[in-house]
């Protein structure tokens, strides 16, 4: 389990956070009618991995060694 977690932590949200950013960078040059909408909403799903990644806290030298192999 806490693997998984720190595979969530320091791979998968900041992964996610860049690929959010780029779709709300690409958003803003649309010229689509829903776009307002996809902007609000990408920026929530943005607040929401970005309040995870700080909410997770650092790993220290010790946990890295335990998961070595």
């Amino acid at each position: 389990m806490d693997e998984l977690t720190m595979l969530r932590n320091y791979i998968l949200l900041p992964y996610m956070q860049t690929m959010v950013e780029k779709s709300i960078a690409d958003i803003e040059y649309s010229t689509n009618v829903m776009s307002q909408a996809y902007l609000m909403a990408g920026q929530h799903v943005l607040d929401q991995i970005t309040k995870e990644s700080f909410a997770c806290p650092p790993v220290t030298m010790l946990e890295l060694e335990r998961f070595s192999y």
